[in-house]
């Protein structure tokens, strides 16, 4: 459920950064919602600046239309968001994951306890290529090494450097598929 719910998160959040106007506001904020039995966020809304504004509706729109599996609910939250000034153009996640998932990466091996699926948090730089990726599996060596040399030359439309220092909006993809202890943070080489 954690996984899923973090993948809902980031799609909700890499919505809300989109919502700007002309008349604002932008910045951080904060939503607060309910996770229902069903999976459905509920009860969305904005607060501060934001509520009761275009931005903010969108923002709650972007929220409400997030999704997580069926599980024992429901569960209220409150989280941050942030929203790119107007014309800054946003990190594309959906894009991003689809372009990602569609890479073929079993080349590069399996995961050291035994299981042949990945589950990482890839960052990405503004000039749309990977900055970093995160590993929350156990990856051998030869792994790592292979992912560094598939992703280094993975390319996605660059976006604001702004949104790099957004706290709830990094510009990063959570591919998930197994789930164990986190195994360390890489840095892609730059060619």
């Amino acid at each position: 459920m954690r996984e899923c719910y973090l993948v809902a998160l980031h799609r909700a959040r890499a919505r809300a950064i989109t919502c700007a106007t002309q008349s604002g506001p932008d910045g951080e904020g904060e939503v607060q919602y309910r996770i229902e039995s069903s999976g459905a966020f509920a009860d969305v809304s904005v607060r501060g600046r934001f509520a009761g504004t275009a931005v903010g509706t969108c923002v709650e729109e972007s929220f409400a239309s997030a999704r997580v599996p069926p599980f024992r609910g429901p569960m209220p939250i409150n989280t941050g968001f942030s929203v790119l000034p107007f014309g800054e153009r946003a990190f594309d996640y959906d894009a991003a994951r689809r372009a990602l998932l569609a890479r073929d990466l079993r080349a590069c091996g399996v995961l050291a306890e035994g299981h042949g699926n990945y589950h990482l948090h890839v960052q990405f730089s503004p000039d749309g290529t990977v900055g970093s990726f995160e590993p929350l599996s156990i990856l051998y060596p030869s792994t790592v090494a292979c992912l560094q040399r598939e992703l280094s030359s993975f390319r996605v439309q660059p976006f604001s450097p702004a949104q790099t220092n957004a706290p709830y909006s990094k510009p990063t993809v959570v591919l998930l598929h197994t789930v164990s202890k986190a195994a360390g943070h890489y840095e892609i080489p730059k060619r």
